[in-house]
């Protein structure tokens, strides 16, 4: 079984501000990442973050291995939440997530705190 150059690129919806994405772990099918990041959300009740899983290429475009998606309605706030994912599409595989909903003291917009692993 080939091996695969996998990262993770995660996504506010479709607000590519509003985006991270990981190193590359290079020839490796059981990656981890232990990366942090922010992202700002400004309706919480309606925008998801969008996680996918891409395996590296050097020449053409990159595939896609899997991907989730995490509605923020459903993380409670200031709570650290530890899960694993189903990755869809992908015929095995799964991927952690650590997260903390962040809310902002003011105003409407929001913080996302996500691990990866």
């Amino acid at each position: 079984m080939g091996r695969s150059d996998p990262f993770v690129m995660v996504r506010v919806d479709t607000d590519k501000k509003q985006s991270f994405e990981t190193k590359r772990i290079e020839n490796s099918l059981d990656p981890v990442w232990n990366e942090d990041c922010e992202l700002t959300v400004t309706d919480p009740a309606t925008q998801s973050i969008q996680v996918k899983v891409y395996d590296h290429n050097s020449i053409g475009t990159h595939k896609r291995m899997g991907y989730t998606s995490v509605p923020i309605s459903t993380l409670q706030p200031n709570v650290p939440q530890d899960v694993w994912l189903p990755l869809l599409e992908a015929p095995t595989g799964s991927i952690r997530l650590v997260m903390t909903f962040k809310p902002f003291a003011t105003g409407s917009s929001y913080v996302k705190s996500l691990g990866y692993h």
